[in-house]
């Protein structure tokens, strides 16, 4: 499976548009790493889901499905340097770190 690209990055107040290719995968953000003050998200199976991402930093999000297999997306808003909380982060199966790639539009 490969999913692309692996990292994207935007500005403050963008807007980005998450579009599954393949039926039955999603866009959502991970329990555990969200910064204070950012809001969740989470698509439905698919179904593409618009996000405005307003604070600062890197932000973490998966695919349902491929989470399983340690695959995450990552988003980089303006010129942040820091993971929203990665290190606290438990991966199925005790992977010791994801791969970071997402299906994008934006």
């Amino acid at each position: 499976m490969v999913l692309k690209p692996t990292c994207i990055q935007t500005e403050p107040g963008d807007t980005m548009t998450f579009v599954p290719t393949d039926k039955s995968h999603n866009a959502e953000t991970i329990a555990g790493m969200l910064l204070k003050g950012t809001e969740p998200f989470a698509g439905k199976m698919s179904a593409e889901i618009s996000v405005t991402f307003k604070k600062e930093a890197v932000h973490d999000g998966k695919c349902k499905p491929y989470f399983a297999i340690c695959i995450t997306a990552a988003v980089q808003v303006g010129e942040a340097a820091s993971r929203s909380g990665a290190a606290s982060l438990q991966y199925p199966f005790g992977a010791a770190s994801p791969r970071r790639p997402a299906n994008l539009r934006g």
